[in-house]
């Protein structure tokens, strides 16, 4: 049984939090539920199945090394004729592409983020928007200001929220490093 007061989720380190969260904070409402994140599994499994999620994930990501990732793309998702997601997306699609099918394979029941034969877009939400003209108007505004960020990706995270609250990291999983992988 999925809910959707859990997911998986890459969480870029908080040193490079400041320039989304600075747009966050002026276009996006769920600024106060969500911390910065790429969302992998969502929904996903109760909380009380955390423990057993972590030894399957554990194994699923053992050859998956950690990664660079540069948050250089600027893109939106449209819902509708006139509301808009904005994200910022990884140069790189590769390494999250293929840490998110191998948390897929893991568990194929929280296949949302796979569903109706569409493509994982990686992608880290950062302003919402309503109506052609803002879209339109609000994409090219966050494109001239957008500086990429670089960042090294080394961990995923199981995160919750209770009732309305705000999600919190509940277990945090690392990726392989290269000594692990060479000790095995």
């Amino acid at each position: 049984m999925k809910v959707h007061t859990t997911a998986v989720v890459l969480i870029p380190p908080e040193d490079v939090w400041e320039p989304i969260q600075r747009i966050r904070h002026y276009h996006d409402s769920k600024i106060d539920r969500w911390m910065p994140h790429f969302t992998l599994l969502y929904p996903f499994l109760p909380v009380e199945k955390f423990a057993e999620a972590s030894a399957i994930f554990s194994s699923a990501v053992a050859g998956l090394s950690p990664f660079t990732m540069t948050l250089s793309e600027l893109g939106r998702f449209s819902h509708g004729r006139s509301n808009f997601t904005f994200w910022l997306g990884p140069r790189e699609k590769a390494p999250i592409v293929n840490l998110q099918r191998a948390l897929f394979e893991a568990m194929p029941e929280c296949d949302d983020q796979n569903r109706d034969g569409k493509s994982f877009t990686p992608h880290l939400t950062v302003a919402r928007g309503r109506g052609q003209k803002a879209g339109v108007d609000l994409f090219e505004e966050l494109n001239a200001i957008w500086e990429p960020i670089t960042f090294q990706v080394e961990q995923i995270a199981m995160i919750a929220r209770a009732g309305d609250g705000p999600f919190t990291i509940e277990t945090v999983l690392e990726l392989a490093t290269r000594e692990s992988l060479s000790s095995s």
